[in-house]
């Protein structure tokens, strides 16, 4: 014998993609820690974009293109600020123990992952987005009003910069995603984000024979800078083309790791 509620559509009781997704937004934006963060992160894109167009000298530019990669100077401290969010969005509930309650809402446990992305990525894509163009557009005026010439924000190659840089941080914020899944501590994510973009490349170089240098530009940092390359000559041979597939097939790989470690590890 069943019995049926006259007050509750069945539909409404259904498991949606979409309710998951909400859910994540709704754990992500209620903290105030998350506020801070994005608020720290379109800072510092901002102010370090700007400063670092009021610190190009005049003599060294020979074309606009030379001076727009300035306005992107945030991109390397942004990365510490994506990658801690993307790390305490994947462990702060392995941490609490709030996983075992999210996971009995939400069997699906890659469903659980990818609403976490989603959220991530509708956070950051913005934020990020909002940094940058702040450092283009008041960085373009002064360098401008000091008789340096620089890409209009119209050209397709700033456009491209601009976009690919977005890509960037926020798929390093998914890939701190991925590793909080995996480790399940926020501090051992951050590290471990922050050895692999920043730190790994400075040490291989160090380490690794000349004719091993190539091996370099398979890491995430040196795919990052082929995207938002703007002139050929910078030593590496990966296009933007191939750097952005470059660096998606880490993304992808960082998910597809944590999607598989969270199907096949209790929670």
């Amino acid at each position: 014998m069943t019995t049926t509620l006259p007050f509750l559509d069945a539909r409404d009781l259904r498991l949606t993609t979409s309710r998951a997704v909400r859910s994540e937004w709704l754990k992500l934006t209620t903290l105030r820690s998350t506020w801070f963060t994005t608020g720290a992160l379109v800072l510092v894109l901002a102010v370090l974009g700007i400063l670092g167009a009021a610190s190009v000298p005049a003599a060294a530019v020979t074309g606009p293109a030379d001076t727009f990669p300035a306005l992107l100077g945030g991109t390397g401290l942004a990365v510490l600020v994506v990658g801690g969010l993307g790390a305490l969005v994947g462990a702060r509930e392995h941490a609490s123990g709030m996983i075992r309650t999210t996971l009995a809402a939400v069997p699906d446990r890659p469903r659980v992952l990818l609403a976490k992305a989603t959220a991530l990525v509708t956070l950051l894509a913005p934020a990020t987005a909002l940094g940058y163009a702040i450092a283009a557009v008041v960085g373009s005026a002064y360098l401008r009003s000091t008789g340096i010439p620089t890409l209009a924000l119209t050209d397709p190659l700033a456009l491209r910069a601009l976009a690919g840089s977005v890509v960037y941080l926020v798929g390093v914020g998914l890939i701190g995603m991925a590793v909080g899944v995996l480790l399940r501590t926020v501090a051992g994510a951050v590290a471990t984000v922050v050895g692999v973009v920043l730190l790994l490349p400075q040490i291989l170089t160090a380490l690794l024979p000349e004719s091993w240098a190539h091996l370099l530009e398979l890491l995430p940092s040196s795919a990052g800078q082929a995207i938002t390359s703007l002139t050929a000559g910078t030593g590496s041979t990966l296009t933007p083309g191939a750097g952005l597939a470059t660096f998606l097939a880490w993304v992808v790989a960082a998910l597809a790791a944590a999607a598989l470690v969270l199907t096949r590890r209790d929670a």
